[in-house]
């Protein structure tokens, strides 16, 4: 048997200081209301969206972003959550740079794409600061159960079993996750 290539990869080789510095580092600053706004103006609002396409969980990006730049923030968040139930830990952590950003038809008339990421997160953000009224209502109790393990970007795609519509139905989900913060 021989030995491994990976001997030196596992948990903890950092102490956990470091690995908050770099998470911390790593962090986009937050776009302001009107940073946003103007960030959404940019958009071209396709019609056949290539960025809408580019996206894992096909978040429909014009819709979204066309919602901050008239001032519905609360509706750009419920057309992110609606395809996406974990949109906000996605506007962190998805390499948007490599998918939805890298598609945008910006990157061909302009230097420089929408970001989409920073809107997206904006979006999600507003709504957990003034939450509201629930964007989705729940049926009652069916008995039956959703159980998604793990909470980084990869198990986003398992959470297809518990878009919005499953609760609507009335199906509990239940998120596994091995750290107190998703997505980390």
């Amino acid at each position: 048997m021989s030995e491994s290539p990976f001997h030196d990869v596992k948990p903890g080789r950092l102490p956990a200081a470091a690995y908050a510095q770099r998470l911390q580092a790593a962090e986009m600053p937050a776009l302001t209301p009107m940073q946003a706004v103007i960030e959404a103006e940019r958009c071209l609002y396709c019609f056949d969206a290539p960025c809408q396409t580019a996206c894992p969980t096909g978040i429909d990006v014009p819709s979204f972003i066309h919602r901050i730049a008239d001032g519905n923030v609360r509706g750009a968040a419920q057309a992110i959550l609606s395809a996406n139930p974990l949109g906000g830990m996605c506007a962190r952590v998805c390499p948007t740079e490599v998918l939805c950003e890298q598609a945008c038809l910006r990157n061909t008339h302009e230097d420089k794409p929408a970001e989409i990421g920073l809107l997206q997160r904006y979006a999600t953000d507003h709504l957990m600061a003034h939450p509201g009224a629930p964007l989705f209502s729940r049926a009652p109790a069916t008995g039956r159960r959703v159980a998604v393990v793990g909470a980084d970007g990869i198990s986003h795609n398992e959470m297809e079993d518990a878009k919005p519509e499953h609760i609507a139905a009335g199906c509990n989900v239940l998120l596994h996750a091995m750290l107190e913060r998703a997505g980390t």
